[in-house]
């Protein structure tokens, strides 16, 4: 199947076009003008160059292709406002989803985020059925594209998706950027580390394999997806730092993670079904194997 990408540079589009490629399809890729591709050239057999500010660049990109996973987001739009974030966000993505619909492509899957939850009801779970009232731009964003996605497939017909990743933890290629890099960076130089916040978080890789997983399947038509994997306390994570930085055995000191503040239920279901029954539980295990992946790659003593 062609699957077109926007993102296919990014930390979590770079797992997504492997993949995808992995499973047999063809990727086709959106880059800015002069962006790096060396990172994802293995795995992307055709490249569309523009923003997502070029309509006609979002037309080249979808025509013919089969499936569109849009992971793209213009972080500079969201900073500067209100309306630069409805003309560099909300509305390329819009036209992205109205161009996949006009030439025929039977899947749209949007990289979501839990962030469209901030204002809870306490009488209900916090699952895929609980109203998506945000806190911020960034949530508004991803919750306005939702309702259309919804409202395209009662409308259309169309197998569209929404997947929300809690934070994801995973070695970014720009490591600066990974998730915790500057309390594993102090752990391991002793120095003491105070107010690293609580976190949601789920492994980049289950991310990565969800949507590629959906491609093609007719069941996640219409559906929305939580996917986070267990609650990151800040104390907890730092106890591992520490405990990494000193080389001290973590099997019997492992602190307890408890489960995500999101109900996981659904995606846990899409992943047995796919035959991926460890996804969204790797629990403790897998933080730490994060911890230890980017302790040894951030230089310094140890």
């Amino acid at each position: 199947m062609l699957v077109a990408v926007t993102g296919a540079n990014g930390f979590l589009g770079g797992h997504v076009v492997a993949a995808l490629h992995g499973a047999g399809h063809t990727v086709r890729a959106l880059v800015r003008r002069g962006a790096r591709r060396d990172r994802v050239a293995a795995w992307v057999e055709e490249w569309r160059t523009g923003g997502l500010g070029d309509a006609r660049a979002l037309t080249r990109l979808v025509d013919g292709a089969e499936a569109v996973v849009h992971i793209a987001m213009d972080w500079r739009a969201l900073g500067k406002g209100v309306v630069p974030n409805l003309e560099g966000n909300l509305r390329p993505s819009l036209q992205l989803l109205e161009a996949a619909r006009a030439r025929g492509a039977q899947q749209f899957l949007f990289v979501s985020s839990l962030e469209v939850y901030r204002e809870t009801l306490p009488d209900r779970v916090l699952d895929e059925r609980h109203p998506a009232w945000p806190g911020s731009l960034y949530g508004a964003f991803k919750a306005a594209v939702e309702a259309h996605l919804k409202a395209y497939h009662h409308a259309y017909g169309m197998n569209t998706s929404a997947w929300r990743p809690a934070t994801m933890i995973g070695v970014n290629p720009r490591l600066e950027r990974s998730h915790w890099f500057e309390a594993v960076r102090l752990a391991k130089r002793g120095v003491t580390i105070r107010d690293l916040a609580d976190s949601d978080v789920v492994a980049v890789e289950d991310v990565a394999d969800a949507l590629a997983l959906a491609v093609g399947d007719p069941a996640v038509a219409g559906q929305l997806y939580n996917l986070a994997d267990v609650r990151a306390p800040g104390a907890a994570v730092v106890a591992m730092a520490r405990a990494l930085a000193a080389s001290e055995p973590l099997s019997e000191s492992r602190p307890p993670l408890p489960d995500p503040a999101f109900d996981k239920r659904q995606a846990l279901s899409f992943f047995e079904r796919h035959g991926r029954p460890a996804a969204l539980r790797r629990g403790p295990a897998g933080v730490e194997r994060y911890l230890r992946d980017l302790m040894q790659r951030i230089a310094g003593p140890s």
